[in-house]
């Protein structure tokens, strides 16, 4: 024991870049009494994934799933061949219908699969296992991957308003026009067009092409102030989900002597 400690312990002075190795060498030694060295994964995974849900193409952000969203997973491996290595993609939360994976295989390091088509919002678990079958070396992550609701926004558009600012109130001149737009988030299709748009006027349903999501409101002469609300429906006749795939926003505009 005296003479494992002190090899050891020089080793250490004399070699510094192997002190993780030397510790994890004596902590199993202790534990174990023996010196086999454990089995530690240290070739990275990266996970990323997409959805089919349409966004704006000047947005930043991510698009998320809605129910019944496919969502396509990928394992990336930058140190590693993926081709020689055994992926397993399992979906872990309460939709899974058995504990086996839902795909497993040499080189499977894609994974795509259909979101929770039943809730309004739900979170989905999907983790995938990496290894080597050459070094026994196994990775392990696992995501969260969120489903939720389409959303609207409303943007007044045009009279050299800056566009990108969405609201849920704002004023306008009497004897004026006003110009707005309803921009839609997570809807499963590839373009707005095949969105149908409902505008309403104070509760009353106005006419304007289903396919329409811009909307001019002409201001009437008044010599006090007026509050008017803007509601507009957009919805998806061909969603995916048992639940309908639409969503609502609502302006409150106050004309202003």
């Amino acid at each position: 024991m005296k003479t494992l400690l002190s090899t050891i312990v020089m080793t250490l002075l004399l070699a510094p870049a192997f002190v993780d190795a030397q510790f994890n060498l004596l902590e199993n030694f202790f534990s174990t009494g023996a010196l086999a060295p454990r089995s530690v994964a240290t070739f990275p995974v990266d996970v990323l994934w997409e959805t089919d849900t349409f966004i704006p193409t000047n947005y930043r952000g991510k698009a998320l799933p809605v129910p019944g969203s496919i969502v396509r997973m990928v394992a990336l491996t930058p140190t590693q061949n993926s081709d020689s290595l055994l992926f397993e993609w399992e979906i872990t939360d309460s939709t899974s219908p058995s504990a086996a994976p839902e795909l497993a295989g040499q080189g499977k390091n894609v994974f795509s699969f259909v979101t929770n088509a039943v809730q309004n919002t739900f979170t989905h678990s999907v983790s995938v296992f990496v290894s080597n079958s050459r070094t026994g070396e196994t990775v392990r992550k696992e995501l969260p991957i969120p489903v939720v609701r389409p959303e609207l926004y409303l943007y007044p558009t045009g009279d050299g308003r800056a566009t990108g600012r969405t609201v849920v109130q704002d004023s306008a001149r009497p004897d004026s026009v006003y110009n707005i737009q309803a921009v839609p988030f997570y809807f499963t299709v590839s373009d707005i067009s095949s969105l149908l748009f409902s505008w309403r006027v104070g509760g009353t349903r106005v006419a304007t092409p289903e396919s329409d999501n811009l909307f001019t409101l002409r201001v009437g002469p008044t010599s006090f102030e007026q509050q008017e609300s803007i509601e507009v429906v957009s919805m998806n006749p061909k969603g995916r989900g048992i639940i309908d795939e639409s969503a609502s926003a609502r302006l409150q505009l106050y004309i202003r002597p």
